[in-house]
């Protein structure tokens, strides 16, 4: 699973990695965070039409809130979740990207619980997998909320957690995003190449 991430870095960085225009943060709140908390708001990266001729930059809320569920939904598994009715429309229809500069597993151990931060050792700002969706507030206002995607952890990872976030390649970015690709084929392709990237873990 992914419980924890960071992104740690400047609104020009942000802009310059995903091609952002300027305006892109205007109205927007943001700030570097060396921890995000499910249930906070972190900034997703979405395709601005079903033209897929810009991208965008939004706030939303971590985690599904729907009526059956008694806590967030913060993840969603890669295997199913074309599948499962809480995702199924989201994976189709809207598909986002989730910008870090690392995320965070915990390993059990006969001592407690170690905590590690994983980062990629040829790249400082990386795109995770994500769907997202607009609730309804018991009040009547609107919370975008996104999910990130897992899938089953690399070799590296195992001993620490059996899970981890889908991590996406530049090209693999473009496929996720782009509002007019249904191909199951293809969205689920993208959803396999974590495993081609280099981790760097440190304890902390």
């Amino acid at each position: 699973m992914c419980g924890r991430y960071a992104l740690q870095c400047t609104a020009e960085k942000l802009r310059q990695r995903y091609d952002l225009p300027y305006e892109a943060f205007e109205g927007l709140n943001f700030s570097p965070s060396e921890e995000i908390f499910p249930s906070g708001q972190a900034p997703v990266i979405l395709p601005e039409n079903q033209e897929h001729t810009q991208k965008r930059l939004a706030l939303y809320h971590w985690g599904f809130s729907p009526s059956f569920a008694s806590s967030l939904i913060i993840n969603a598994r890669g295997e199913s979740v074309e599948n499962k009715p809480t995702f199924r429309d989201s994976f189709y229809k809207r598909r986002c990207l989730v910008p870090v500069t690392s995320f965070y597993e915990w390993q059990d151990t006969n001592k407690g619980k170690i905590k590690y931060k994983i980062s990629l050792k040829k790249e400082d700002l990386f795109s995770l997998a994500a769907i997202y969706k607009v609730y309804q507030t018991d009040d009547g206002k609107s919370r975008p909320s996104y999910c990130i995607i897992t899938t089953s952890a690399v070799r590296k990872i195992k001993p620490i957690h059996p899970r981890m976030p889908v991590i996406l390649s530049p090209a693999e970015e473009k496929i996720w995003l782009n509002p007019t690709e249904k191909n199951t084929t293809h969205l689920k392709k993208c959803l396999t190449g974590s495993g081609k990237k280099e981790l760097v873990l440190q304890a902390q």
